[in-house]
């Protein structure tokens, strides 16, 4: 047989439905039994709540209580997860809960503790059908589908069966598709939704143009409302559109707004506004948060180089994981090169929207995907690019063939590795290390290094692996906005499976926090369970003290361990007295800024007026007392109306307890009669009431007036941080 007849289709027998049951059948087999991360308590505690209580509230879910994946707004714990998957989510498990009668189990399978690695069918272990039955119906079928829906548009490039298969056989068992379609989570379904959009735009030339491109739309937003990182397809393809087809550019636009529609109507049942859950970064500033200070569980890399390296090509590498994607790329290259092919300007736009889905991923996240197998973010671009491999010309000789099954091969492997425990990290078979051992897993400390640690401990923690011998600090002594780093110090004891988490707090003189860091041990990038007994690791914490921290102030660093319920571990010391839940490590001295003015912050309230900084009269008050708080303001141009000014004090679930609102008690109080750039102070006032409870309040300011409402607080490149000011702690005692 040539090897044209091998590549052209013809008339090539159709065996998509073949390949839809091929891949159904083999996730039935292979789907969990049960969950088994964060990110599918999270999910699927907001699912039961929607279906048991009618609620987005996951307070009292038993899931809800075993899962960081969680934010803290309005008094109560949500869901971190984009809502429109959920929701959809809730249908089905409403259907099975009341025809079936299924309940989710929130006992977990450990895929590392049990020889059948929770696969379905092939443990002995009762089986959490409702989970088993979710994942199935919300991710593997909708997975088999686009696996055939991949294979039926390869005759889109008249490319016969045999590289068709093999193509479609690599995406689905060579990629990190596999793993992700065996547990309950979003990236497989947005995937789906971004293929089928694509193959809606192509078939959008052949006929029924207005009806392929509502649904183009449609798929592109859905795909977005799922995963909200892969926007850049729904603006590239919109360009696309307008471009191509612009007096019915109106169908794909309707199309999208229907999923981005749901979306808002969700996140304004759930929180009362239209922003989605995982961007309230307020919300993950909760005690005991494992993801204080991030948005969406993650934040920018301090090193973008180096987090590039690992994310593209090193330990974390996508490339590492998946080298066939390294055929993919030339694939796209080699459509982008012939200007005539039809195809061109789709190659075009997927590598663009797919470059940019990279980029955000590079410099706005920092661990990786997380807790997981591989750089699972960069999922749904997968499909989309391996459309482009279908081109025939690729496969007209033996050597490309041969490059094709060797890249495949690996591929399959490290897909199969992961297929086992996707929530589990582990090594790319293939990646590239620099000299430098950050590029790979910590390495354990040498005994000289373990000779030199600086402050001596031993603090055991009952059922933990590891035991607390020492640490290191930068500095004794730091200013609010500046970091501390401080390293602790852990030997193994067994390797063993531990989703526990270290809280490290810098709590003030009245017991307040003033920075706080949570995450797990080492750097999270090496699980416990491969740690060897005796090994010690070094594991750097950086603690960010507020901007509006109280100085001057002494302070302590604290340590500990807590479940992902939120409950702490005790800590023991070596001859077994306990430490309580809290280990002190070190006292720190909170210096105030050289600076003019007191506490000084700079914070810029809508390029209106800047607040310079702040004092108060005391930080421990009775109640009945007053509260006196000076402000010292800025106006940073000529004011056209005049602003007020608000402070709060609130307690711990954000009530307000004592408020004074109004014009600032400046001379001129009106803004408008300020002089820009020069600097005016006030003394605002704070009743507290005779029956206040003794505790924790927060005062909290911020600019209004009538007709624009809050002013939002901008940061020095103009992007928006919120519209209230934490200030400062206080504590109040009891008469």
């Amino acid at each position: 047989m040539s090897g044209k007849s091998l590549v052209r289709a013809g008339t090539r027998r159709d065996l998509t439905l073949g390949v839809v049951l091929f891949f159904l059948v083999l996730f039935a087999l292979l789907t969990h039994t049960h969950i088994n991360s964060w990110n599918e308590y999270s999910r699927l505690a907001a699912v039961e709540a929607l279906v048991k209580r009618g609620t987005w509230v996951i307070d009292d879910t038993a899931l809800g209580q075993l899962t960081g994946d969680r934010v803290l707004l309005n008094g109560h714990f949500y869901s971190d997860k984009p809502p429109v998957f959920t929701f959809i989510a809730s249908g089905v498990y409403a259907v099975l809960h009341r025809v079936l009668g299924v309940a989710f189990n929130p006992q977990e399978c450990d895929p590392r503790a049990v020889t059948c690695y929770c696969f379905a069918f092939q443990c002995p272990r009762p089986f959490d059908w409702a989970f088993y039955l979710m994942t199935l119906i919300m991710v593997g079928i909708p997975s088999a589908l686009m696996l055939g829906l991949f294979y039926h548009s390869t005759g889109l490039f008249d490319l016969a069966n045999l590289p068709a298969l093999t193509l479609t056989g690599v995406l689905g068992l060579g990629t990190l598709i596999l793993p992700y379609s065996l547990v309950f989570t979003n990236h497989v379904p947005t995937a789906a939704c971004l293929l089928a959009s694509q193959c809606a735009l192509v078939r959008a030339h052949s006929g029924h143009l207005r009806r392929w491109l509502f649904a183009a739309g449609c798929l592109t937003s859905l795909a977005v409302a799922l995963e909200f990182q892969v926007a850049p397809f729904l603006v590239v393809f919109l360009i696309v559109v307008l471009r191509r087809h612009h007096r019915s550019a109106w169908s794909f636009v309707l199309g999208a707004l229907l999923p981005l529609a749901a979306t808002a109507a969700l996140d304004a049942w759930m929180l009362g506004d239209l922003l989605p859950p995982q961007l309230h970064t307020a919300g993950y500033d909760y005690p005991g948060s494992a993801l204080y200070g991030t948005a969406g569980g993650t934040h920018s890399s301090d090193n973008l180089l180096e987090y590039a390296f690992r994310i593209l090509l090193g330990d974390h590498g996508v490339l590492a994981f998946t080298p066939v994607l390294l055929w993919v790329t030339y694939a796209v290259m080699s459509v982008l090169r012939h200007r005539e092919h039809p195809l061109r300007g789709e190659a075009i736009a997927v590598g663009v929207a797919s470059l940019l889905v990279m980029l955000y991923i590079i410099f706005f996240t920092d661990n990786f995907g997380g807790q997981a197998y591989g750089p699972r973010w960069f999922i749904a671009i997968t499909p989309p690019l391996f459309f482009f491999a279908a081109e025939p010309a690729l496969y007209r000789s033996s050597q490309r063939w041969l490059i094709l099954a060797a890249l495949s091969a690996v591929s399959v492997f490290a897909a199969w590795q992961g297929a086992p425990n996707p929530w589990g990290p582990a090594l790319p078979p293939l990646r590239l290390e620099t000299s430098a051992s950050s590029l790979a897993w910590p390495a354990p400390l040498a005994p000289q290094q373990v000779a030199s640690i600086p402050h001596r401990l031993d603090v055991s923690f009952p059922g933990s692996p590891a035991r607390l011998i020492g640490y290191a600090l930068t500095d004794n002594t730091v200013r609010p906005g500046d970091p501390l780093t401080v390293t602790l110090y852990w030997q193994a004891l067994a390797p063993r499976v531990d989703r526990s988490s270290i809280f490290l707090h810098l709590v003030n003189s009245i017991g307040a926090l003033s920075a706080q860091h949570d995450r797990s041990p080492s750097l999270g990038s090496i699980p416990t369970s491969h740690w060897k007994a005796g090994d010690v690791y070094a594991d750097m914490h950086r603690l960010d003290p507020a901007e509006t921290a109280y100085a001057p102030d002494d302070a302590v660093v604290q340590v500990g361990l807590y479940y992902p319920n939120g409950a702490r571990r005790s800590a023991y010391g070596v001859s077994g007295q306990p430490l309580g839940d809290a280990v002190t490590l070190a006292s720190i001295r909170l210096s105030p800024r050289l600076d003019e003015w007191p506490n000084s912050v700079r914070v810029n309230f809508g390029d209106k007026v800047a607040l310079l900084g702040y004092d108060v009269n005391a930080r421990v008050f009775r109640p009945g007392e007053t509260i006196r708080v000076t402000l010292y303001w800025r106006a940073l141009g000529q004011l056209a109306q005049d602003y007020n000014v608000f402070t709060h004090l609130t307690d711990a679930s954000g009530n307000v307890v004592a408020a004074n609102d109004g014009l600032p008690y400046t001379q001129p109080r009106r803004t408008t009669r300020w002089t820009p750039g020069q600097a005016m102070h006030e003394v605002r006032s704070l009743e507290l009431p005779v029956s206040v409870p003794a505790g924790l309040y927060g005062i909290e300011l911020g600019v209004f007036d009538e007709t624009e409402g809050r002013q939002p607080i901008v940061a020095s490149d103009g992007h928006y941080l919120s519209e209230q000011l934490d200030l400062v702690p206080v504590r109040v005692t009891s008469q």
